[in-house]
This record gives C-alpha cells, sequence and structure tokens, in this order.
C-alpha cells in the first residue's frame, strides 16, 4: 500500500485492557505507542 509515497497518515491504534490500576495502565500504554512509533520510523 506504500502510505508514505501516497500522503496517507499512519495512525498508532491499540486497544489495551485495564492493568489493575491507572498508573500501570498508562507506562503499558505509552510502551506500546513508542515501540509502535520506533517501528513506524525504523521502516523509512
Amino acid at each position: 500500500m506504500r502510505p508514505r509515497e501516497r500522503g496517507i497518515d499512519e495512525i498508532v491504534e491499540h486497544w489495551l485492557s485495564w492493568q489493575g490500576d491507572a498508573e500501570t495502565t498508562i507506562r503499558t500504554e505509552r510502551e506500546w505507542t513508542r515501540t509502535a512509533i520506533d517501528y513506524l520510523r525504523s521502516t523509512r
């Protein structure tokens, strides 16, 4: 599909289940987001 060449935005989305408390859930979401962004940047 080559989204970058076609000017299509790439969206990071994940559906993380509750991790028992807000702090853990937020930390895990941030880790997942960082991993996804790092991957997208590595494919450029």
